[in-house]
């Protein structure tokens, strides 16, 4: 699965979301599920370690994993200042190939939504089972699109981030009910440089989540409500 972050866009999330920078009150809710673990974590998507970063710091073995090379010189960055340590693992999430190795695997702030199709979502679900070992869990962030959704609607933002100054548009382009998808179509504008990022999502409703997670083989599952757009899935091995 391609990043959709480059060089531009990174530095922006890197600016809006900085370390320990709650989005919905993540880093909050996720504390009581986290704190008590004694084995290894591995967090899906970590991008610059806005999240992973506060629970090392907590003393927990929560391990990186992300196929950006923009997002990570991001996180590695963000870990030396923090003067702290973690196993990164830089690949793609679809070839994940680990073995009874973890208590818990994070899907945090919408990483499921970026796989885009079923059976994407179905292999990762698979490989973090089998990741897993026995009473491991996963906890899921399911994101729902805003109902205020209007096609070809824009919003646009200035930044200025190490001296260069950063113009975001970002295009409502399409929001697709059938195939449960929003493109939003972002361009990133510098002096020197200018990327447009194609920013696909999907969304998957409480019932089809419930019933790919008993056919992998979980129990247990729990859905908790964060917030007016966030759903969390937890479920056992």
């Amino acid at each position: 699965m391609e990043s959709k972050y480059k060089t531009l866009s990174a530095l922006v999330y890197d600016f809006n979301y900085p370390i320990n920078q709650e989005i919905d009150g993540d880093i909050t809710f996720y504390k009581p599920h986290l704190l008590p673990l004694e084995n290894r974590i591995l967090e899906l998507g970590t991008g610059n370690g806005r999240f992973l970063i506060p629970f090392l710091r907590y003393g927990l073995k929560m391990e990186a994993l992300d196929n950006s090379p923009e997002m990570l010189d991001l996180l590695n960055q963000n870990l030396i200042d923090y003067n702290l340590k973690t196993t990164i693992h830089n690949f793609d999430v679809l070839k994940m190939n680990f073995h009874q190795e973890f208590e818990t695997i994070l899907f945090t702030n919408g990483f499921l939504n970026l796989l885009i199709t079923q059976e994407n979502i179905y292999q990762v679900l698979k490989n973090s089972y089998n990741a897993l070992i026995k009473d491991g869990f996963v906890m899921i962030d399911l994101i729902y699109p805003n109902i205020d959704f209007k096609q070809d609607q824009q919003i646009q933002n200035v930044f200025q981030i190490h001296c260069q100054e950063i113009t975001v548009t970002n295009t409502f382009a399409e929001i697709n009910y059938q195939n449960q998808t929003t493109t939003n179509i972002i361009e990133y504008k510098s002096e020197k440089i200018t990327e447009i990022q194609n920013f696909e999502l999907t969304w998957i409703e409480q019932e089809q989540i419930l019933e790919i997670l008993k056919q992998i083989g979980f129990s247990k599952i729990t859905f908790f409500k964060r917030s007016r757009h966030t759903i969390i899935v937890k479920a056992y091995k």
